[in-house]
């Protein structure tokens, strides 16, 4: 009988082993991403031990809990996360001022969400969103699969099947308004009001590309050169190809422009609630027209508002391009203008405004730090023969 309950230890110790290593090593168990890196919309800063979460250097045991201890090996994904946003996520100038004149914790523990265990600081705060926020765990390497490498692997890895997906960018990528009473008082529990704040997430799985590709494959580009990169709105370049500008006569005196997006997989712009898309049109002779704003506008709720729902602000327009619909790869908005000149073509300025309103009031920045041009061209308007002079009298 003793000997039968041994054997029977035996073989449960052995296939709780087993359950272990599946989960740390091919990800079948019950490891969620969220066990492990502790992100939960910003409510709280993720705790992390600065000795035993970091990894170490496996002949030396020397701690590597810098970014920058990572190049040797990883020398391109290194250098693109370097020159990133997520690189300057909490030191960057438009981040710095809007949190001065907003001081919540709330944002910080997005923009460096690493705080030590040990005295509740920011850990590296400089490196924004670095190596170790999304990758390193119990002195561990979090990732959707293990490396195709030689049998005598230099990282343990701890291996979950949703970190390669867009659940990894939910947290910081798609959550809603605090409620005015968080707000309100510091010192009241945080919660989130019913009201969407950043959508890009949803945007995506709404959209064409849901069931194609996902934020990993356009933003992070694994197994290319830009691999790491995290190019978006930031990205001037990038923005010029995937933003197009189309004129076309729909009446006798009316035109309407467009901004058509072309392989972009959600709203354009996206992400932070300050940021516009300016559409700004002049005449033939280089004149001033009329200016389009791309953007959400909120304003603040009353008080009868906030005592019925909670949400500190009232969504009042989107007038942002929407995602493309199923199985299109672009979409666009338009806007209608009137002519009373019947021109043939038109000068378009495409900008991307960093700031809101009330931003720019408050900021120290200067506008060219904020304001940036993504592209300027004339544009010869299409249609205008199916209109004739006697139409427009």
């Amino acid at each position: 009988m003793k000997f039968n309950l041994y054997v029977i230890f035996c073989f449960l110790m052995i296939g709780c082993f087993l359950v272990t290593y599946i989960d740390s090593e091919s990800g079948k168990g019950n490891i969620t991403l969220f066990e492990f890196l502790k992100f939960d919309k910003g409510v709280h800063p993720v705790s992390f031990h600065p000795d035993l979460d970091p990894i170490r250097d496996r002949n030396s045991g020397k701690l590597l809990d810098a970014a920058a201890d990572c190049k040797p090996c990883h020398k391109a994904v290194y250098e693109n996360w370097n020159r990133s946003r997520h690189r300057v996520a909490h030191t960057n100038e438009i981040y710095r001022s809007s949190f001065s004149q907003e001081p919540m914790q709330w944002c910080e523990n997005c923009h460096s969400p690493l705080r030590s265990s040990l005295d509740q600081t920011p850990f590296k705060p400089e490196e924004g969103i670095s190596c170790n926020v999304c990758h390193v765990r119990e002195g561990k390497i979090l990732a959707a699969e293990n490396p195709k490498s030689s049998p005598k692997k230099y990282h343990e890895y701890i291996v979950i099947d949703s970190f390669g997906t867009e659940e990894l960018c939910g947290s910081c990528h798609q959550f809603n308004f605090p409620t005015w009473t968080s707000l309100a008082n510091r010192n009241s529990p945080f919660e989130y009001s019913n009201l969407n704040m950043q959508g890009t997430v949803s945007e995506w799985s709404h959209s064409g590309f849901a069931n194609e590709s996902n934020c990993i494959d356009c933003h992070l580009a694994p197994s290319t050169k830009n691999t790491h990169s995290f190019r978006g709105g930031h990205f001037l370049p990038d923005l010029k190809k995937s933003l197009e500008l189309e004129a076309e006569y729909v009446g006798p005196r009316t035109i309407a422009v467009r901004i058509v997006s072309n392989g972009i997989g959600h709203s354009y712009p996206t992400g932070d609630l300050f940021r516009a898309l300016r559409l700004k049109v002049y005449s033939e002779s280089g004149k001033f027209r009329e200016e389009f704003i791309l953007r959400k506008l909120y304003r603040n709720a009353t008080k009868e508002e906030k005592e019925k729902s909670y949400e500190p602000r009232v969504l009042e327009s989107d007038t942002r391009i929407p995602p493309p619909f199923e199985n299109k790869n672009s979409a666009y908005k338009e806007f209608f203008l009137e002519v009373p000149d019947r021109p043939r073509k038109l000068k378009l300025e495409l900008w991307i405004d960093y700031l809101n309103d009330i931003e720019k009031i408050f900021s120290h920045l200067k506008r060219t730090e904020t304001l940036k041009k993504i592209s300027s061209e004339w544009i010869r308007i299409q249609g205008r023969e199916n209109f004739t002079d006697k139409d427009a009298g």
